[in-house]
């Protein structure tokens, strides 16, 4: 379907400005996402290196659609969910450059230990890891000690990051 007019010029009054500043991750985020009991991690669309209106526009329409699929309607009746509950907002920001990506789990979420920090890394912007494209190097770091325990890297001679850069990771992890 078509967007809504008013919505276009908001989406070109405020988008336009900070494309100036280079170009622009679109994000979606859907209201049910990291649930107790549910994650939609890599079920939603983001459109990163966004660099024109036309193409701002089109990236908003793709990341709000994509509550609309059937892998979501199948996720949300595989975990119990209404999908009339599903709801989205499209998240519009600064693309930041990046020679690695990943995320940090505060509690190991492979054994459930809250001692344990959980960091998985690909190198450039991460994309690839959100949609389980690309496996990632694993760090498992006992957050207390300050101590990697395992680390499991793709490819050992080229690592994600560096001793100092995952110490330094699960130590804001656990601050957080």
């Amino acid at each position: 379907g078509e967007m809504p007019s008013e919505l276009q010029s908001v989406i070109k009054e405020l988008g336009a400005p900070i494309l100036e500043y280079g170009p622009l991750a679109v994000r979606s985020s859907g209201t049910l996402e990291d649930l107790a009991s549910a994650s939609f991690a890599g079920q939603y669309e983001s459109v990163l290196d966004v660099n024109n209106i036309d193409e701002l526009m089109t990236a908003v329409r793709r990341c709000w659609a994509s509550q609309f699929t059937e892998r979501v309607f199948k996720y949300c009746r595989h975990q119990g969910l209404d999908v009339a509950d599903l709801q989205m907002a499209v998240i519009i920001q600064q693309l930041v450059p990046a020679d690695s990506a990943g995320v940090a789990f505060s509690v190991d979420p492979i054994h459930g230990d809250d001692n344990i920090v959980l960091i998985e890394g690909i190198h450039g912007l991460g994309e690839a890891l959100v949609a389980g494209q690309q496996d990632p190097d694993r760090y498992h770091v006992d957050w207390q000690s300050n101590k990697i325990l395992e680390t499991t890297c793709v490819n050992p001679q080229e690592p994600v990051l560096s001793t100092t850069e995952v110490l330094e990771i699960a130590k804001l992890t656990a601050q957080i």
